[in-house]
């Protein structure tokens, strides 16, 4: 009897194990359709790993419009750095240009005065030769004054000692 009781033991849990049908598998339905059969434990986990996806998609849609985000204001901020860069270049270019400009007028300013000064040393020059030429003036018509006066004077002696004398 222990032996037939061992040898039932030994039938059965060799059905039993036999018997055990490994999940998930595919099958035909009497539609003659494809269908998976699995247990409820592996839907379960099935279901709680698609929300889990699901959850974890949403996060990183949200990281990466957050991301995107920071890269927009990133972007802009590099903009506005590369445009106030550039304005500190035209602003040293204009520091520059002005200190040529200003020594530029320096040098204008001081030819000015230089030509000022010729021009005051002209201009006493001219009043010099102005007197001279105006004396020389007064001397020539003095000079006519006295030679018409004189040639006058002996012209009418000439004639006067022309009239005698005949």
């Amino acid at each position: 009897m222990k032996k037939l009781l061992i040898t039932m033991m030994f039938v059965l849990s060799s059905v039993l194990a036999f018997s055990q049908i490994d999940y998930p598998r595919i099958e035909t339905d009497s539609l003659g359709q494809k269908v998976v059969v699995m247990t409820i434990e592996q839907v379960q986990k099935i279901d709680n790993n698609l929300e889990i996806l699901q959850l974890m998609e949403r996060a990183q849609l949200e990281c990466d419009s957050l991301n995107l985000s920071y890269i927009r204001v990133i972007d802009s901020q590099n903009k506005q750095i590369s445009l106030l860069e550039i304005d500190i270049t035209h602003l040293k270019e204009q520091i520059t240009s002005k200190d040529e400009q200003i020594t530029n007028l320096q040098v204008r300013l001081a030819n000015s005065e230089t030509n000022n000064k010729l021009c005051e040393d002209q201009k006493v020059n001219f009043e010099k030769q102005v007197g001279v030429l105006t004396d020389e003036v007064r001397k020539q018509k003095t000079h006519k004054v006295i030679g018409f006066i004189a040639g006058g004077i002996g012209t009418l002696g000439g004639i006067l000692l022309a009239i005698l004398l005949h």
